[in-house]
């Protein structure tokens, strides 16, 4: 492996061999023939560099995750140490999450209903949290959306439920939700979500501020046919403080402008997910969100009676939300995009002096657009449309909600493809982002 050293413009200031020193593994970074795979990710914590190898043998179904702690100076060997080890690895949903304050990692695995983890401080010198816990729920019934772990430690694990025949209230949706808090004392304690007359399309919890945890999402009415039930009309908000977990207040709030005035094509209706939540200086919040739907897709083999289903997720308009402190909405404004079905999908998006940028790839044709009339969506048969066609677009929005569209990125005579999902936030607003085999600073 190698690694480079770079400045804060990108020069190459350093590169070298990436070394690991470990007593108790041997690591074949992906070689198939003795069925070995290793992954390495890494996070910069203050003046420090966490890496993290997953090795997998899959002889043995055995999943081995390790950590290392080094400076910028990468020339010398890193030391690991095994710090999670999950069997069975095929049967289990894991992952590694570290808190908003990069203060806490959580390491978990969940096997059916039962949940195995275990949360060190940075250093890995101290185990906040570690148990395991058997959620309340039936395995055929429920479907676990998110986990996460805040600044003290805590695990909030929220799961969707079908309710039970004697749970079922006239005007309330047959699912609900439910965020289970797993305390660093080993107490776990459910907190229910449940709207009369809406279906929550989407919810997770962010860390705005350090003694608050907002749960949030988009919801859908229940009334109309099968089309209108996916659009969002509704946002809530419930925050709860982090130290008990006790609500302190909670909001539903109208959202208007996140569709066109005439929905008549079927990419219109899309429910919403939220991409990120901003905290502003004057005490509001800077909500970022994408459209998106889940479909299946049926396909066979040349000559071949065997159908197989896949779930495909399709991407739409995106949307900045701005809210005052009391969560009282004060503009909305949708950016339109002229198709959803293409590789590198999804957006980027960072935050500076209460201003968003908002980072998206699109059909090149998208910079004409003046105003709604305009939009034709241009939904391509397969799943990636030509590189040339297309262009990476930037999105300013002020705190007003008026934005201004930039085009930053041709790629007519560039086919190096951006890839938002693996950009790396840095201070200041500015991130640095990657191709295949490049890497790219944005500066604001």
């Amino acid at each position: 492996l190698k690694f480079y050293v770079l400045d804060k413009n990108l020069t190459k200031i350093k590169e070298g061999n990436l070394s690991f020193d470990c007593e108790d593994a041997l690591f074949q970074f992906d070689d198939p023939t003795l069925k070995q795979y290793t992954n390495l990710e890494y996070e910069v914590v203050s003046d420090k560099i966490i890496h993290l190898v997953r090795s997998f043998d899959e002889k043995k179904n055995i999943l081995q995750i390790y950590y290392g702690l080094s400076t910028s100076d990468l020339s010398k060997k890193i030391k690991l140490n095994k710090v999670f080890e999950i069997n069975e690895m095929d049967k289990t949903r894991r992952g590694v999450v570290i808190s908003q304050d990069k203060s806490k990692i959580l390491f978990f695995y969940k096997k059916k209903q039962e949940l195995t983890y275990k949360v060190y401080d940075n250093t890995f010198t101290k185990i906040i949290n570690e148990g395991k816990y058997i959620f309340p729920v039936s395995d055929d019934k429920s479907k676990f959306e998110s986990f996460n772990v805040d600044n003290n430690g805590n695990i909030i694990s929220i799961v969707s439920k079908l309710k039970e025949k004697n749970d079922k209230l006239k005007g309330f949706s047959e699912t609900q939700y439910i965020a289970f808090i797993t305390k660093n004392n080993q107490t776990t304690e459910p907190i229910t979500f449940d709207f009369k007359g809406y279906d929550i399309s989407y919810i997770n919890c962010f860390f705005t501020t350090p003694n608050s945890v907002i749960f949030t999402g988009f919801l859908n009415s229940l009334d109309g046919n099968s089309k209108d039930k996916r659009v969002t009309s509704k946002m809530f908000f419930s925050n709860f403080s982090s130290n008990d977990y006790k609500l302190v207040n909670e909001n539903l709030v109208n959202v208007d402008g996140l569709y066109p005035e005439k929905i008549n094509n079927k990419d219109d209706f899309m429910a919403y997910d939220i991409k990120n939540i901003y905290y502003k200086s004057n005490g509001g919040y800077s909500v970022v969100a994408e459209q998106n739907y889940i479909y299946s897709v049926m396909t066979s083999g040349f000559n071949s009676p065997m159908v197989s289903y896949s779930s495909v997720k399709k991407y739409g308009d995106i949307a900045v939300i701005n809210f005052k402190k009391n969560f009282e909405i004060e503009n909305t404004t949708r950016i339109p995009k002229l198709q959803s079905n293409f590789s590198n999908v999804s957006i980027a998006s960072t935050f500076k002096d209460d201003v968003i940028y908002v980072f998206y790839d699109d059909l090149a044709a998208n910079f004409e657009l003046k105003n709604e009339d305009d939009l034709k969506r241009n939904i391509t048969k397969g799943f990636v449309s030509n590189l040339k066609d297309r262009s990476i677009f930037s999105i300013v929005v002020q705190p007003d909600g008026k934005y201004k569209k930039h085009k930053i990125f041709d790629y007519k005579n560039d086919k190096r493809e951006l890839l938002f999902r693996n950009s790396f936030y840095l201070k200041n607003g500015n991130f640095l982002t990657r191709t295949f085999n490049h890497i790219g600073l944005i500066k604001l």
